[in-house]
């Protein structure tokens, strides 16, 4: 198995583990997958009317140990139904900005989405839903920002609805530093995406 052969749909194995892993999502050089569940004897977001009602956490890794700690299988391409859902043509990182701070203040604001408006990226979804971070660092409960044009969300316009939904819990320090914007999964059938610092949550992504 090589880097670009690792796409959505491909199925592999864990040496340690004898469930396989079927890709949903590779961008970024992130990797975020399903497993197989033994006693429903189908992939773990298989039921996708189950998937569009609550909230999905896809697991991640880096592509790079993918190529070093598993063993390719097969390929089992994505339905139209499922790319429709799980979007893998979305990013993993949306932004990554380590010299902006989220702001903490209204005041703050303007000056905040200046920077992103000279930004030819734009998310290509209507709608999607967004997990702010609290003053500890715990997630929030995610929230749907739609697009005001109803086909995709511009950086700046993106940026501004997920400040204004940071803002309020924001204290004196916060606890990460920069600014991004990254994929975790689904919630309500659509993309969500939590925010946090210039570095995700991922960091140095754990040996499996």
């Amino acid at each position: 198995m090589s880097f670009s052969s690792i796409k959505a749909g491909t199925v592999f194995r864990w040496a340690h583990d004898e469930r396989p892993a079927r890709v949903l999502v590779h961008a970024d050089e992130i990797v975020m997958y399903d497993s197989w569940w033994p006693h429903l004897n189908a992939w773990g977001h298989a039921n996708l009317r189950e998937a569009r009602r609550g909230a999905t956490s896809y697991y991640a890794t880096s592509a790079s140990t993918v190529l070093a700690k598993a063993n390719y299988l097969r390929d089992e391409p994505l339905t139209d139904e499922e790319e429709a859902l799980h979007r893998p043509d979305l990013p993993f990182a949306v932004v990554r900005r380590p010299e902006i701070s989220w702001p903490a203040s209204a005041a703050d604001l303007s000056g905040f989405i200046a920077a992103f408006e000279t930004e030819d990226f734009a998310l290509a979804a209507p709608d999607v839903c967004l997990e702010p971070f609290g003053p500890g660092g715990g997630t929030k409960r995610a929230i749907r920002v739609s697009a005001d044009d109803k086909t995709r969300l511009p950086a700046a316009e993106l940026l501004r609805k997920a400040a204004e939904l940071q803002m309020p819990n924001l204290r004196d320090r916060s606890v990460v530093e920069g600014v991004g914007i990254y994929r975790s999964g689904l919630y309500g059938g659509r993309p969500s995406f939590y925010l946090w610092g210039a570095a995700s949550k991922l960091g140095s992504v754990p040996s499996r």
